[in-house]
């Protein structure tokens, strides 16, 4: 219902910033859908390496730079694509998830509504039948 999903992320050891900005506290909400561990690093502790050896700054600097890269494409992806392409880019993208999780998930990612989605995932079935 009110879900809005901002982001999928499945691959080992990739950092998951939580916040738009490093003093504020992040105020979301993640789920797993398989057993993990997750480690929350307060940004006290992650400024104090960071003064205290280099080497931790660059590497933080780094993931985040991925990070903010990898959302930018995303954000540009689901403006500028129609619900079809979308979706095909999705499954490109995350296609180990299409299966593992809720529907109305992905719908809410892709912005589009769980009935839409259903449509669109006909269409494309029954293109590929042809």
């Amino acid at each position: 219902g009110q879900d809005h999903n901002i982001r999928f992320d499945y691959e080992y050891g990739n950092l998951l910033f939580g916040a738009s900005s490093l003093s504020e506290p992040a105020n979301l909400f993640m789920e797993a859908i398989t057993d993990m561990e997750m480690l929350e690093l307060p940004i006290t502790v992650a400024l104090d390496g960071f003064r205290s050896n280099f080497d931790i700054m660059m590497a933080f600097e780094a993931a985040l730079s991925r990070d903010h890269r990898k959302q930018v494409e995303v954000q540009i992806a689901l403006s500028t694509m129609i619900g079809e392409e979308r979706y095909r880019w999705f499954c490109k993208n995350y296609g180990a998830l299409v299966d593992e999780i809720p529907q109305n998930y992905i719908a809410s990612f892709l912005g589009v509504q769980p009935q839409s989605l259903s449509r669109i995932k006909r269409t494309i079935k029954e293109k590929s039948a042809s």
